[in-house]
């Protein structure tokens, strides 16, 4: 009986070898799987990064002072009540010099 447990004894270690092999192949695709989600979001990230520069630029090249902001506001809510004239409608036209048919 001791000769057939001697001869069981090494089966068992091999069997759970390859259960650890399979286990480090699972492991591996879960490595590989979430290297790739990393490299993913590292570009949604600086995507996001240079979304958020364009915007914070167009924002600081179109903040003006107070007055501005004010007057903006003004023209957006009252804009609609203002007669629609256009300054040179109201302005004279120059005159320009017209040449003068010579008699004969």
């Amino acid at each position: 009986m001791a000769r057939s447990d001697e001869t069981l004894a090494p089966a068992k270690p091999d069997t759970h070898g390859l259960e650890s092999y399979r286990r480090l192949i699972e492991l591996q695709k879960q490595m590989i799987e979430l290297s790739q989600q990393y490299e993913q979001s590292k570009r949604e990230r600086d995507a996001l990064r240079e979304e958020v520069a364009r915007v914070v630029a167009r924002q600081i090249r179109t903040r003006r002072g107070v007055r501005h902001r004010f007057r903006r506001t003004v023209h957006r809510i009252f804009g609609f009540l203002r007669p629609s004239i256009s300054f040179n409608a109201v302005r004279p036209a120059k005159s320009t010099p017209v040449a003068r048919p010579t008699q004969i």
